[in-house]
């Protein structure tokens, strides 16, 4: 299995050569998916999957950009308190009461081989 990361355009392409899976550091830091399938040839961009359209009624994380909405991108994580409305996958009580997080990509490494358990 081979791990190449693309750091202009904060894309991340995970293939064993049968398949592919592609996530994305999103504008607001978040991790997203872009692909999972039949193995693709890895290149520099894969934006063109990461659909950016603007949709009327949707909200928007970033004021003034009416193309970036939560709700219509596919998160590694999503959590509970963004412009995502569906289920997150975690859920947390903060010691204030709110349960507002917001997960994001702060660093990665990339280590040859399989980590000993």
């Amino acid at each position: 299995m081979s791990i190449t990361y693309h750091e202009s355009t904060k894309t991340f392409h995970l293939t064993n050569g049968k398949i592919s899976y592609l996530m994305k550091v999103l504008p607001n830091g978040a991790l997203g998916q872009l692909y999972c399938g039949q193995a693709i040839r890895d290149r520099e961009n894969f934006d063109h999957l990461l659909e950016m359209k603007h949709r009327p009624m949707s909200s928007w994380v970033f004021e003034g950009n009416k193309l970036f909405s939560l709700e219509h991108c596919r998160q590694e994580y999503p959590s509970y308190g963004s412009t995502d409305y569906r289920h997150p996958a975690v859920q947390l009580i903060q010691p204030d009461g709110s349960r507002i997080t917001d997960f994001v990509c702060e660093s990665h490494s990339v280590t040859p081989g399989k980590p000993a358990l």
